[in-house]
């Protein structure tokens, strides 16, 4: 057994929790998913939206500001080294931070692919049950540089790519088709300049119940891992091929 491995059983065992193995969820990303736990936090507080999937699991948010392809690799693997729970789905959303005026489309492209499957050769690793979640990059209003149409031919580009891969490899992806750029009340306003990057409330509304519907059929409540290391899970027909949420 790997010793990893070994040192989370251990724990699990010193403090009797059949579920400490797992947690339900990890948000990987940039500033759109990092201002999506506020926004989260802050409708449940409010009551005005109940997100009942993203409330009944554990969502561990783990993205920050600025956050690159290129870096969630080394990123993922110190969070696997040193926290003790693991998820039982990872989702990422990354990618507009990469897309600039000098971006090399092509280069991009290959970039993606290659993260991608570090990121799932990891999991594997880790434990073959987690599941992973590429969540769609939005489209701008602006980008660095770039026209706004040329902006969303790339980011067009990058989720065509990302869904092929983790479809390839038997994992899922997550379109919003709601945020687009046609529906200006989507962004942020601040005292009365539009944002043209970052979401409004309604916004992230529209974002975090895209996540808490993909939440709801990829971890229903009669398929929590609570005895993850005790007896194998039922077999989830998800998992059998690829699934797309839309």
């Amino acid at each position: 057994m790997d010793s990893g491995l070994l040192l989370k059983w251990l724990c699990c065992m010193l403090t009797h929790s059949k579920s400490c193995f797992l947690e339900s969820l990890w948000f990987l990303g940039d500033s759109i998913a990092f201002w999506a736990k506020p926004a989260f936090e802050d409708a449940l507080q409010r009551q005005h939206w109940k997100y009942p999937a993203l409330r009944r699991n554990k969502v561990n948010f783990l993205s920050v500001h600025g956050q690159k392809l290129e870096r969630l690799p080394l990123y993922l693997r110190a969070k696997l080294d040193t926290l003790i729970l693991w998820p039982k789905l990872m989702v990422i959303h990354c990618g507009s931070n990469n897309i600039q005026i000098d971006t090399d489309v092509n280069k991009l492209i290959t970039e993606v692919s290659t993260v991608l499957m570090q990121v799932i050769t990891m999991l594997k690793a880790a434990n073959p049950e987690i599941k992973l979640l590429w969540s769609d990059v939005l489209p701008h209003l602006q980008y660095k540089g770039m026209t706004t149409p040329y902006g969303n031919m790339i980011t067009n580009n990058v989720n065509a790519c990302a869904q092929f891969c983790v479809w390839s490899q038997g994992h899922y992806f997550l379109e919003h088709p709601y945020i687009d750029t046609r529906k200006p009340a989507i962004f942020r306003h601040t005292k009365g300049v539009q944002d043209l990057v970052h979401l409004s409330d309604f916004g992230y509304h529209l974002f975090n119940m895209d996540l808490d519907l993909a939440v709801a059929s990829l971890l229903p409540p009669n398929s929590l891992l609570e005895v993850a290391y005790s007896a194998p899970p039922a077999p989830n027909p998800l998992t059998q091929g690829p699934y797309s949420i839309k």
